[in-house]
């Protein structure tokens, strides 16, 4: 099963795909990345001009991808089942 990344802020400035792996190029052109690899080797491919205007919609990207809400699920379960004695 393949999961596509959905950005919740300016998805129109992002390319997605089903991969695990955010790619920043900077100012290369984001475009010119998504040439060279396939769909599944990438999650995101977005463009940083700035760290101070840009840097805030990339960490909220980042942390409503589909993968880390998994990984905080399973750790929160973790620790109920450790409180609980499971």
């Amino acid at each position: 099963m393949e999961i596509y990344y959905k950005p919740l802020y300016k998805p129109n400035q992002v390319f997605c795909g089903s991969g695990q792996t955010a790619i920043v190029t900077g100012w290369t052109l984001k475009g010119t990345v998504k040439k060279k690899l396939e769909e599944h080797e990438y999650g995101a491919i977005g463009q940083l001009y700035s760290a101070t205007r840009g840097i805030n919609f990339l960490v909220r990207n980042l942390l409503w991808g589909s993968a880390l809400k998994e990984r905080i699920k399973m750790i929160k379960q973790n620790r109920i089942q450790k409180k609980v004695g499971i």
